[in-house]
């Protein structure tokens, strides 16, 4: 079998519902040099059934699946291993990749050797593929990392980077919803991150979970400030848990107040006419597939 240009990982756990689209969305790639290694970390649902009529279908999909979850860190880990590519991407159950996705990030790491890992922007959609905004994603190394005590804004559903990259740096399995930030910090000495500015990924928020979002600011903050206390900086550990404290002070209003899709909203920000067009495009062409039975995903 041909080599691939790029192993896309997907890990997803019960993502029935949503995952069908994801599928849709990386066969509908303009760039077909892919393989997709697809994790079913214990579904309990029909995800594995799903997947398992997909890579039945294209031998570009390799299915690995356990009755026992492990968790996000722990199987992109184990993915990292498996992958047969020199670039990996990551993709997410219940995102949808525009059809050029892959050939431009291909693309720009191809024509910056320089770059370890380059992300894109994001169009921010709710469940009936309704847009919310956009969150534009900063072209260079300085705009991504300029304000340490914050998340870096390189969005993680739309990662692809150097083989070698990933397995010097695994995530850390401990760091649950706090993976992707975690391992950029700590990286991120002697690494080179960047943006395709144009948005790449629709990625799917539908509500605010506060137990969710708390466990993950929690993880984030004092994750982030270990490391920037070791590395001689106490002053960006304290804002960036006060940066944290911030946002849950406003998870908790927003839910409180009823205003969970308003704060959605701004939270994303304004996204242009043709960029909404494009959306729109996106959204139809993963809605009715040729060749797949309706609502399943199947291949026929």
């Amino acid at each position: 079998m041909e080599t691939p240009a790029v192993s896309v990982m997907l890990v997803v756990r019960n993502g029935a519902a949503t995952l069908p689209l994801a599928l849709r969305s990386i066969a509908a790639q303009t760039d077909p040099r892919w393989e997709l290694l697809a994790y079913d970390d214990g579904s309990s649902d029909d995800t594995t059934e799903i997947l398992e009529h997909w890579a039945s279908a294209d031998p570009r999909i390799r299915l690995f699946r356990s009755s026992e979850s492990q968790g996000l860190g722990a199987r992109l880990n184990e993915l990292v291993h498996e992958a047969r590519a020199p670039l990996i991407a990551r993709m997410d159950a219940d995102d949808v990749a525009y059809p050029d996705r892959l050939r431009r990030q291909i693309e720009f790491l191809e024509t910056h050797p320089d770059v370890d890992l380059v992300g894109a922007s994001l169009a921010v959609f709710r469940d009936n593929g309704s847009l919310c905004g956009k969150r534009a994603a900063p072209p260079t190394q300085d705009e991504i990392v300029g304000v340490p005590f914050r998340a870096f804004r390189i969005f993680h559903p739309t990662w692809m980077g150097r083989a070698e990259w990933f397995r010097r740096h695994p995530y850390k399995v401990g760091a649950v919803r706090s993976q992707d930030q975690e391992l950029l910090y700590r990286a991120l000495p002697g690494s080179t991150y960047a943006n395709v500015t144009d948005v790449l990924l629709g990625y799917r928020e539908e509500r605010i979970s506060l137990s969710r979002n708390t466990r993950a600011r929690w993880q984030m903050s004092w994750r982030v400030a270990a490391l920037a206390v070791r590395r001689g900086r106490p002053d960006h550990a304290l804002l960036n848990a006060l940066a944290h404290l911030a946002k849950a002070v406003l998870d908790v209003i927003a839910v409180a107040t009823g205003a969970r899709h308003r704060l959605l909203r701004q939270r994303a920000g304004r996204i242009a006419p043709e960029e909404r067009r494009e959306w729109e495009r996106v959204w139809s062409s993963v809605q009715e597939p040729v060749g797949l039975l309706a609502g399943t995903g199947r291949p026929t």
